[in-house]
């Protein structure tokens, strides 16, 4: 993998460009507990501190008499939405992946045709998620795969109860209420 683009602060002045670097390099959004926060901290913990960080730092602009708009905190704003949607894309990935090693080691069923639902524009990503029911429809012609019906046809449910998939789906909330108090507070 090349990371060279990731050598200066530069890249990331392009929302776009650096999307497309960080998707060549295979980043998924998946947060290393341990390594990102220390074993005592996770996601939930550590947003509280980045909201407080945003909060001080924003306070001393105002102090300061800067233009919010004209500081690094509008970058930081353009972003958030960016690494909600690198969230969103992540965890539809995951679903897909998870559902693969579900029906082939669970239910028993290899090469199972999946169906996609249309692509989801989410900028800079476009992702797709699987259409379930679409899904079983396609294969309803395997033998043993009427069991397997509604287990099929609700996998979502299932993947979505699951802790990972809360997890990323707080992540992109929080992502989405720090953008909007940011969007409130740069204007």
């Amino acid at each position: 993998m090349d990371f060279t683009p990731f050598e200066s602060d530069a890249l990331f002045s392009d929302p776009e460009a650096a999307a497309k670097e960080i998707d060549k390099v295979g980043f998924t959004g998946a947060l290393g507990r341990d390594a990102q926060f220390g074993s005592e901290m996770n996601f939930d913990q550590l947003m509280p501190k980045v909201e407080e960080v945003i909060d001080k730092t924003t306070k001393a602009l105002i102090r300061d008499k800067k233009d919010l708009t004209k500081t690094y905190l509008k970058e930081i704003t353009d972003l958030l939405p960016i690494i909600a949607n690198a969230r969103r894309k992540g965890s539809a990935a995951s679903m897909l992946q998870s559902f693969i090693t579900w029906a082939d080691k669970k239910a028993g069923f290899k090469n199972l045709t999946i169906v996609m639902k249309p692509p989801i524009s989410r900028p800079p990503f476009v992702y797709e998620e699987i259409d379930f029911k679409a899904t079983y429809n396609a294969n309803s012609h395997r033998v043993g795969i009427q069991a397997w019906k509604e287990q099929i046809e609700e996998y979502a449910n299932t993947f979505n109860s699951n802790r990972q998939s809360l997890s990323h789906a707080r992540a992109v909330r929080l992502l989405e209420d720090l953008h909007r108090k940011l969007v409130n507070g740069c204007k």
